[in-house]
Order: C-alpha cells, then structure tokens, then sequence
C-alpha cells in the first residue's frame, strides 16, 4: 500500500507497507508479517512486525485473539533546518532511534457483524532520548481502537443479495489528546460463478467520514481470485483545505493459492 497524505505541502506525510499473512490448523491459527515506512518531514521510521492471531469457534460466532511484536527504527534529520541556535542539542546531527514494542488485540464476529478492540503499540517509548542533565519528556502515545460494522443485503437476504451495504464506525483514542473517529459507508457487488456456483465479491465503493478532518471516497475491485487493486482519495476538510489539494491512497492485494489448503483464508475486515 500507498499512501501520500496531503498533497502539494512541503514535508507531508507518506506511508508505505507490505503485509503478508496465512492460516494454519484449519484456519484456526494465523501468522502475519507487516513491514512499513513513513516520512513526516525530516523524519523516517521503519517498522517490522509479526503477528500472531488464535482463533475461538463459539456457538454463534468467532472469537480471535491476536499478538503483534516488533520494533520502530527512526531517523531525524535535523541538519536540514535552517537555525539560528546551531548548538540546540534538540534539533542537532541526525540521531537515530530504536524502539521495540508490541500490541493486543480481540475480535468477535458472526455472519453478518463484527466488533474490534486492540492496543496495537502498548509501550510508550521516548520521542527524544537525550544524555543531559534534564532529559526531554516527550513520550509517544498510547491509542486505542474500537472498530464495529454489519453487513445488510440490499437485494433479499444477506447470503444471496447481490448488493451488500457495510456500514462501520472507527473509534480512536488516545491516552492524551482529542479522541476521533470515523464514520465509513460502503456497498459491495457480488456476481454469480456459474462454474463455481456461488456469488463472489466484485467491486467495492463507499464514503468515509473522518471527525474534524476529511470525507474519504474509496473504490476496489476484485479482477480475480487472487488479485484485487483498491483507490482512496481524501478530500480535506479541515483548515488545511486551503493549503492541500487531498491525499491519496493505492492498495494492491495479492493472494498465493496454497495446494492442500482446505479453505481460503479471508482477511476478518471482511465477513
């Protein structure tokens, strides 16, 4: 994935990521791997991470429990400012920073509902570590997530409409700071495999509205089993409106086929 958050403004936000994951014992045991890299300026982070997920079947639904560990390599490039105080030791050289972390989370979902909550970074490391006399005490926040959504057939029942509506709600909140969220509405087309003899997802379109700070429209389209290419563009409705023209957003999703596999492991965002 692909992310260029708003565009035309010097130093803005950009975001790259790789994931991978699989399933094993029956799809009751998960594996991922997430790598990733954001600029912000003059600083660049690169992260790895692995997860673990482990999956309960209860009467009515799944319960997945999941663990993610691995660590945060950041540089900052001060030397790039124009100062007048050269011998600030804050905005001095290029250090680097490395920071282990881990995070948690649940999910519960049925056929057609699903609710979230996870810690994703439960450590909260030093933004800037200094060797002084009066160490800077700036910490990186801790967030929590709260994500919820159902499925809705538009056309009969849920199991064969062909139009299926998804809304879903985000919650963000951090241990300091403003809380936000998102609201998301989208619609997904299924079409009829006669070979197959059931419906499969086609394409997917909706709208996202982000607290205080942009409306999200969003598009993705399965070209076949394995492959799928999705687009976002936000437009900016926050102050910034007048200075950027949007951010924009390209995800591509490759799935291997795994021989002897005996089901096809779907990500749980989607039911």
């Amino acid at each position: 994935m692909n992310r260029n958050q708003w565009v035309n403004i010097d130093g803005a936000p950009s975001f790259q990521s790789f994931t991978a994951e699989n399933a094993f014992k029956e799809n009751q045991i998960g594996a991922g791997l997430l790598l990733s890299h954001d600029k912000v300026g003059i600083h660049n982070e690169v992260s790895l991470y692995t997860a673990y997920a482990y999956k309960i079947r209860m009467k009515k639904g799944v319960l997945s429990m999941g663990l993610q560990g691995g660590f945060n390599s950041r540089k900052s490039d001060f030397t790039q400012f124009n100062l007048r105080d050269q011998g600030d030791p804050l905005l001095s050289g290029s250090p680097r920073t490395f920071n282990p972390n881990f995070g948690t989370g649940i999910y519960y979902q049925d056929t057609k509902s699903y609710i979230s909550l996870s810690v994703p970074y439960i450590l909260s490391p030093k933004a800037f570590n200094l060797d002084s006399d009066q160490p800077v005490k700036s910490v990186e926040v801790r967030y929590y997530y709260l994500y919820a959504g159902t499925a809705i057939g538009l056309s009969g029942p849920y199991e064969d409409s062909q139009f299926i509506f998804y809304p879903s709600f985000l919650l963000k909140v951090p241990e300091r700071g403003p809380v936000s969220w998102d609201i998301n509405a989208m619609i997904i087309f299924k079409q009829k495999n006669n070979v197959k003899f059931e419906t499969q997802e086609r394409v997917y379109a909706g709208v996202s509205w982000r607290f205080d700070d942009s409306v999200i429209a969003l598009v993705q389209f399965v070209l076949n089993d394995n492959f799928r290419v999705g687009y976002g563009y936000d437009i900016v409705t926050s102050r910034l409106t007048t200075y950027s023209k949007g951010s924009h957003e390209v995800m591509l999703n490759y799935r291997i086929p795994i021989k002897n596999h005996k089901n096809n492991p779907q990500c749980p965002t989607y039911i």
